[in-house]
């Protein structure tokens, strides 16, 4: 028996103080329109003993979701829909004066929640608890991305990417209305705000605090604090900038209006008030205090850029919406401002002024302003959704859009071709042609961004956040995917391809394996399956996963139906071991590689001509007394171009059959030493009733020179995963098959089964209506030493509830609270050289495991305490002159003392007798 080893982790439960406070569940298993569950958000206050505010204290829930403080101490968490969940269990941890904080607080789930601060209390460390870890966050965020800009918060880690909309979750995490991008993780800023963000600014108002960050939208808190549409943020808190707008903010700009006051923030929108003055659509903020501009504007202001039209009157501020006037003059739609009067460019547009920007086509003629909009016409002139004004008058570009253009910026991709100007919007057509909701001008034509977007494109940035390859092009919106993988809201253009803002596989996994290349960095995870990018890498269906961060393997491989099946094998020809992958593809790093392929740490080659059909669905390494050799399992009837029916075994040379094969699918392939006398046997499961011609019920066993059945099978239906596996409780290894059968050797099984070489026997009343997928083992820290894992579709265990994932222990079935949202189709223990130990990671289908997680999904244990001598103090593996001395040092009375071996409170020479006795040799 294993023991349970303190750890730095706080869990402690506690008792909590009431202190009277806002601590609110709003829209808690909310029914939307449709009849779908609504995740609910939880707004809260945590406290010191003392009452003042516990700012950067962690906040968890026991249903998923977490958070960080704010200056307030206020969080807010965004909980998944929960259908059922009565009760709900807030904890919050911190660290103050070198003393470790905790505090916990229930509540039931509803429209509201008991109004209590969670209070933090000094607290004794615990032993952990086995957890899940949210480390494949999925990326993103989680709504509608509004704007985008750049600014460094002077924390050390320079410039970052921040973004405004109307989510309430970055990358797993909750952000409300705004977050920030490092380039490899999402945070929140403070509790962000209780509105939508429509616009986001930097601005230094000269008194000394620096650059700071300004949004504006429609909202009436920030931080937790009261603002009034616009807020400020200086990197660490939110303030509001005197009494803000009496409405929308659409619109916010830096300028200098020349009148020796220095550069101003300009905010433009719907209101009517700014600091509680008139001021129509548009206003100026000093640092100190808000004014009018002009008269301003008789309809909503919408976009704001800074332009020099190099007429002798210096830069000047343009102001683009909905309006026809301005200081009520004609000016329709779009209107300048150079520090003293209104005026119109030409006769405007016909149509909404949506975005502003400023680029030099390189034709010779400078910088222009450029403008995009819902219009089809501009000074006159037939513009489709995008002009140019170089000063004097309107021009088109190209043919220009189809549907509307709402976002512009510049960016050099480095291709070459220097500058281009980037437009945004809903069209799908640019220039006459395909450009789905972003495109490029060179200063000539149009052309799309690599597959672009599924919805429209609201905001555009350019960051470099120095992880090499230079700045790149950020666009945000309504789309969930760009270039056709999962980036939700956000993505990154690199000059050639879009990529996701997190950290998980954008698809399904279906296979994880621990594997050393050889060339330096140790172990690591590697993950199979129909993703093409992990994290911010693009991953071609297969991904290396270090620890820290995702990595390609070359180009990876190509288009796969199904699953991807990993192994570990060593031809003996010299190389080492390799990785080897099979699946459905038919090219790796670009090359012919037909189902299956190997990776040598640096490039992809085929083996042979591979298969030829649909998939190669399991991978084992057996000695059948002729050396090691890779098995291949799936649905196959040929292997290099001889007959191979759905199994064949590689030399590290050819392909050769392995007897008659199977008449079915196999999806499963283990090896096996049942005791009997015969050695490791080859089991192979899959969708089969006969193997080598003889009947054999979805399992059959490969002795090395026939096939047999395996104690009558099972049925009906499918095995899908087969382990092997020794539960520590004495009977030694046996073999585990998991599936969507009901019965095994004629008895009821539910799904899973254990087969010791001569019998099958029940796990308990094993798993649900859904199939077992995948089966592990995982010593977790808990001092109940390794425990089996079954992971699948069903939704309990043992009659009790468990989604998609359950742990047996030997003599009951136990859930991993949350669960999973959809199914798992593999686990791997990995080791990622942390301070942590071991963990179990899982792969599938789910995209959240509540936490929330996308296909994968990290359970982390606790460490565990190595089994020790009684005489071994130091618990080195030796009784030695070490433990000697531990002894010497309690001589005398001890009652308690490790080294009174015979209890009787003395330590004396009695108990060193007992340690001689045990005494080795030392190391």
């Amino acid at each position: 028996m294993t023991h349970r080893a303190p750890s730095h982790r706080i869990g402690a439960v506690i008792a909590v103080i009431a202190a009277i406070a806002a601590v609110s569940l709003s829209n808690a298993l909310a029914h939307s329109a449709s009849g779908g569950l609504r995740p609910a958000v939880v707004e809260g206050r945590v406290v010191m003993a003392d009452g003042a505010p516990a700012k950067g204290a962690v906040v968890v829930s026991d249903r998923g979701g977490q958070a960080v403080t704010d200056e307030s101490g206020r969080f807010a968490i965004e909980l998944p829909a929960a259908d059922g969940a009565s009760d709900l269990r807030l904890t919050a941890v911190a660290s103050h004066d070198g003393s470790n904080l905790a505090g916990t607080k229930h509540a039931r789930a509803g429209s509201t929640i008991v109004d209590d601060d969670i209070v933090l209390m000094e607290m004794q460390q615990e032993a952990c608890s086995p957890h899940w870890v949210p480390e494949f966050a999925i990326p993103g965020v989680g709504a509608q991305v509004r704007a985008l800009t750049v600014f460094d918060d002077g924390s050390g880690g320079g410039p970052a990417l921040y973004a405004g909309g109307s989510f309430i979750t970055a990358g797993g995490v909750a952000a409300r209305r705004i977050a920030k991008w490092n380039g490899a993780s999402w945070s929140a800023l403070g509790t962000g705000m209780n509105g939508d963000v429509h616009c986001l600014a930097v601005f230094d108002d000269g008194l000394g605090g620096g650059p700071a960050l300004y949004a504006g939208g429609l909202f009436t808190e920030a931080g937790g604090g009261p603002v009034s549409n616009v807020a400020k943020w200086n990197g660490v808190s939110w303030s509001s900038p005197d009494a803000g707008t009496n409405q929308m903010v659409r619109a916010l700009a830096v300028f200098d209006d020349g009148s020796g006051g220095g550069p101003a923030l300009y905010a433009g929108g719907s209101f009517t008030q700014a600091g509680g003055y008139p001021a129509s659509k548009i206003a100026k903020w000093d640092g100190v205090s808000w004014s009018a501009v002009g008269s301003g504007m008789n309809d909503v202001v919408r976009c704001l850029a800074v332009f020099d039209d190099g007429l002798g009157g210096g830069p000047a501020l343009y102001a683009g919406g909905l309006f026809t006037t301005a200081d009520g003059a004609p000016a329709d739609r779009i209107a300048k401002w150079d520090g003293r009067t209104w005026s119109a460019l030409g006769t405007g547009m016909n149509n909404w002024t949506l975005a502003l920007t400023t680029f030099d086509d390189g034709s010779g003629g400078g910088v222009a302003l450029y403008a995009g909009g819902d219009f089809s016409t501009a000074g006159g002139v037939a513009a489709k959704r995008i002009a140019k004004w170089n000063g004097a008058s309107w021009s088109a570009l190209g043919s220009g859009m189809n549907n509307t253009v709402s976002s512009l910026t510049t960016f050099d991709d480095g291709s070459g071709g220097g500058p281009a100007l980037i437009a945004g919007g809903s069209f799908t057509m640019a220039g006459g042609g395909s450009a789905t909701r972003i495109a490029k001008w060179n200063g000539a034509a149009w052309s799309a961004l690599g597959g672009g977007m599924d919805v429209s494109v609201n905001a555009l940035a350019v960051l470099d956040d120095k992880r090499g390859g230079g700045p790149r092009l950020f666009a945000g919106g309504q789309f969930p995917t760009a270039g056709g993988i999962n980036v939700n809201f956000v993505s990154e253009w690199s000059g050639t391809s879009w990529g996701a803002l997190g950290n998980g596989p954008n698809n399904v996994v279906h296979d994880l394996l621990v594997f050393d290349d050889g060339l330096g960095g140790g172990p690591a995870l590697y993950a199979g399956g129909e993703f093409i990018s992990a994290g911010i890498a693009l991953a071609a269906r297969i991904a290396k996963w270090d620890g820290e961060s995702w990595s390609a393997l070359g180009s990876g491989l190509g288009p796969t139906n199904g699953g991807v099946s990993l192994a570990v094998f060593d031809d003996g020809l010299g190389g080492g071991p390799a990785l080897y992958v099979g699946g459905a593809f038919s090219t790796a790093g670009g090359a012919s590689a037909n189902k299956i392929a190997k990776w040598d740490g640096v490039s992809w080659s085929p083996l042979g001509s591979g298969m030829n059909e649909i998939a190669v669905r399991a991978l084992a390494v057996f000695d059948d007394g002729g050396g090691p050799a890779l098995y291949a399992g799936g649905s196959f009837t040929t292997a290099g171009g001889n007959p191979a029916s759905r199994i064949a075994k590689w030399d590290g040379v050819s392909w050769s059959a392995v007897g008659s094969g199977m008449n079915d699918d196999v999806r499963c392939l283990a090896v096996f030493d049942d005791g009997l006398g015969g050695g490791p046997a080859l089991y192979a499961g899959g969708f089969f009733t006969t193997a080598g011609g003889n009947p054999a019920s979805l399992i059959a066993k490969w002795d090395g020179a026939s096939w047999s059945a395996v104690g009558g099978g099972v049925t009906p239906t499918a095995v899908y995963a087969l382990e092997v596996i020794d539960d520590g409780r004495g009977g030694g290894p046996a073999l585990y098959a998991g599936g969507s059968f009901t019965s095994a050797g004629g008895n009821p099984m539910n799904r899973i089964a254990k087969w010791n070489g001569t019998t099958w026997s029940a796990l308990g009343s094993g798993l649900d209506n859904a199939s077992v997928n995948a089966i592990g083992v995982y010593d977790d820290g808990s001092g109940d030493g390794p425990e089996i894992y079954a992971g699948g579709g069903f939704t309990s265990a043992g009659g009790n509830p468990a989604l998609r994932i359950a742990k047996w222990d030997g003599a009951t079935w136990s859930e991993l609270p949350p669960g999973l949202s959809n199914s798992v189709t593999c686990f791997a223990v990995f080791d990622d050289g942390s301070s942590e130990p071991a963990a179990l990671y899982m792969g599938g289908y789910f995209a959240s495991s509540m936490h929330p997680e996308l296909h994968m999904a990290k359970w982390q244990g606790c460490p565990i305490e190595p089994e020790c001598a009684a005489a071994d103090f130091n618990c080195d593996g030796v009784v030695d002159g070490d433990d000697l001395g531990e002894l010497l040092g309690q001589w005398g009375d001890c009652p308690g003392c490790p080294a009174d071996f015979n209890g009787d409170d003395v330590v004396d020479g009695d108990d060193l007798g007992a340690l001689l006795g045990a005494w080795a040799p030392i190391k």
